[in-house]
């Protein structure tokens, strides 16, 4: 299923309807448990690691960093690795975020990538077929022609402002259990739902 403009508020409706009627459990310093602490500026900076991601050019200095982050939540901001298979490295991966990352056409089919979060970043035709997203954080995300066919969503959260894209996002059968659009009315709190 494609999810355009209609199918996306029909999901909208249906998380906000069902969000009360089980908790999520979201992954303990996943990206999405972090993120939304540092939002309420509960989050002790100590548990953060962000690294410039124009200093990783290939998947060895990814794992330096992310080897580096020594249990803290690693955030790589900026970066461009577009093209990336990533996975092959989904056994060194634990909950990080990308923000404002390019992540165009990357690969991140089958691996388990629990914790993760996207922040303002690009993921126009990444793949995800089959991976575990498990707590993922999509936060103004650009989904555009992003295939999670038969993905695990599970007690992930959708929100965000107008800026980002979800044109052709692909979810066929993908698990969506305790998964939370999070949508208001304004530039800065609503879902890009292509307008």
């Amino acid at each position: 299923m494609r999810i355009g403009q209609i199918g996306c508020w029909g999901l909208a409706l249906a998380g906000f309807a069902f969000a009360n009627s089980a908790a999520a459990e979201v992954l303990p310093g996943s990206c999405q448990d972090i993120i939304n602490l540092q939002d309420d500026s509960e989050v002790d900076p100590a548990r953060i690691l962000e690294v410039d991601g124009a200093t990783i050019t290939t998947p060895v200095e990814f794992l330096a960093q992310r080897t580096g982050a020594n249990g803290k939540l690693l955030i790589v901001k900026g970066g461009d690795l577009s093209g990336w298979d990533f996975g092959p490295l989904a056994n060194s991966f634990g909950p990080m975020c990308f923000n404002q990352s390019k992540l165009k056409s990357t690969r991140w089919d089958g691996g388990k990538f629990d914790g993760i979060g996207f922040i303002e970043s690009d993921l126009e035709n990444a793949s995800f077929r089959g991976a575990s997203l498990r707590s993922i954080l999509l936060r103004v995300p650009y989904l555009k022609s992003v295939d999670m066919t038969g993905a695990d969503l599970s007690d992930g959260w959708f929100d965000g402002g107008w800026d980002g894209s979800i044109e052709n996002w692909k979810a066929d059968k993908a698990s969506l259990v305790n998964f939370t659009f999070s949508c208001g009315i304004t530039l800065g709190d609503g879902c890009p739902l292509d307008r």
